[in-house]
This record gives structure tokens, sequence and C-alpha cells, in this order.
């Protein structure tokens, strides 16, 4: 067994989310507060800019889990929000390089556990591109990229 989470709502009490929908009950449910040793591997994904939870919940989900002897590791995301994960099919126009990101971490992540054999099918790189748009948009870049990134994926 291993847990996969994605922007966890980590603190249910005043520190993250929630806790005006639980009062009274806020550690409860709270997965920060029920973390204890043994638990199955955890891989967690969190935006640094999340509006929603915290990412400091994140951050000290994995500290006591860790220190708790459990494994569990975390993947910041640099400025990005909530949801960052979904890829186009969920967001229209917003793009997959922060799915396949997630995805690309996750096939690693049970490779690990030996969950999974074989190679990625994705890339981890979230390509950049310095010019009208960027990689997460439908933008159109110059025949040069076009040229050098024939992946018709990214366009």
């Amino acid at each position: 067994m291993q847990l996969l989470l994605t922007t966890l709502f980590s603190d249910t009490t005043k520190k993250g989310y929630g806790a005006n929908k639980l009062v009274g009950r806020e550690k409860e449910i709270s997965p920060v507060h029920q973390l204890k040793k043994g638990l199955p591997p955890m891989l967690l994904f969190h935006g640094t800019k999340d509006k929603t939870v915290p990412f400091e919940n994140a951050s000290r989900f994995t500290k006591i889990a860790n220190e708790l002897g459990n494994d569990c590791k975390l993947v910041s995301v640099e400025n990005v929000g909530h949801g960052f994960f979904n890829g186009d099919f969920f967001r229209k126009g917003g793009g997959n390089k922060y799915y396949n990101l997630t995805i690309y971490d996750t096939d690693f992540f049970l490779r690990n556990l030996g969950y999974v054999k074989g190679k990625p099918t994705l890339f981890r790189e979230l390509i950049q591109v310095a010019c009208v748009g960027n990689s997460n948009t439908k933008a159109q870049y110059s025949q040069f990229f076009r040229q050098r990134i024939p992946n018709e994926k990214l366009w």
C-alpha cells in the first residue's frame, strides 16, 4: 500500500482549511493530527502559492510523518496554486506541464516501491520558453522553437 496525495487538506484546524466546517471537531479528521508510526509510503504534491490549503501544512505534515519514522516525500511545485496538477482534460487551455510532472514523479515513486516497471513515458522537465506566452498556454511560438522542440503535444 502507498499514498499519493495532491494538495492535501492536511490540517483541518485554524492553521489549515475547514475549521469553520468542523467546529468542536477540528482535530478529529485532521490528517496531521492522525499521523502515527507505521504508515505506508507517502508522496505529496503541493504548490507553494496555494491559497486554499497553506503550503506550510504540507511541509509540516511531511516533517511530522518523517519524524515518526514514516517515508513521506513532498514535491514542492514553485509558484503554483491549488489544483495545479490538473491537466488540460480538467482545465481547458491550462496545459499539461504540471500534470506531466505529477505523473512522472508518481511513476518513479511507484517504481521505487516495486509497483511499476519500465521507463517513464513522460518527461519531468518543465519546458520554459522566453517568447510570446509560456509553455503552459496555447500561445503561438516562433517556427524557430517549433523546429527545435518537435513535440506536437507542446503546441
